[in-house]
């Protein structure tokens, strides 16, 4: 997730939406989401979501083969839209 969130930081955007996806060693692909009220750049807050939706899949159980995060709903940081959102931490 940190590579993740070193790109939309470059890039000036913020995420609501953070995904999981596994594939594990019996090539089952699954996908987990979750979207959050306020878009951020929180690499903290992120990784807490990507870790909260780990927990929901089998791994641990399973032999995973592959495992992904990405994001959707990005917007511009920049984008009045959003009166608040939150900042990221530093790595």
């Amino acid at each position: 997730s940190g590579s993740v969130v070193k790109s939309h930081f470059n890039k000036q955007l913020i995420a609501q939406t953070i995904s999981l996806k596994l594939k594990y060693a019996d090539f089952v692909i699954v996908t987990r989401n979750h979207t959050i009220e306020q878009p951020t750049l929180s690499a903290n807050k992120i990784s807490e979501i990507v870790k909260e939706l780990l927990n929901k899949t089998e791994a641990g159980v399973r032999k995973v083969r592959l495992l992904g995060v990405s994001t959707t709903k990005l917007q511009s940081k920049d984008d009045k839209s959003f009166k608040k959102t939150e900042q990221m931490d530093l790595i």
